[in-house]
């Protein structure tokens, strides 16, 4: 079963009447099992089976969470998109 988790964010700018939006995700798989390790306020990380990993996303290093880290992707291009309304 294929899984994804996925970050949306919208930023509505009312004088200009415009918005950006930003989408980010990351792929993975449902296994039958989940992960043993469940992180407080995080339970959906030991569902999640990242093939290119060959692991739980609740096993993943503090190195592997951010190269693949959906939410900060997210982040930075949002501020990317920020700029032009800065001017």
């Amino acid at each position: 079963r294929r899984a994804r988790f996925r970050t949306v964010v919208v930023v509505y700018f009312p004088k200009e009447k415009d918005y950006i939006t930003v989408e980010r995700s990351i792929e993975g798989m449902v296994p039958k099992k989940q992960s043993e390790k469940i992180i407080p306020h995080f339970p959906y990380r030991s569902v999640l089976f990242l093939p290119d990993f060959k692991k739980y996303y609740a096993d993943l290093t503090e190195e592997e969470l951010d190269v693949i880290d959906h939410r900060k992707a997210a982040c930075r291009e949002l501020l990317l998109k920020f700029e032009p309304y800065l001017n």
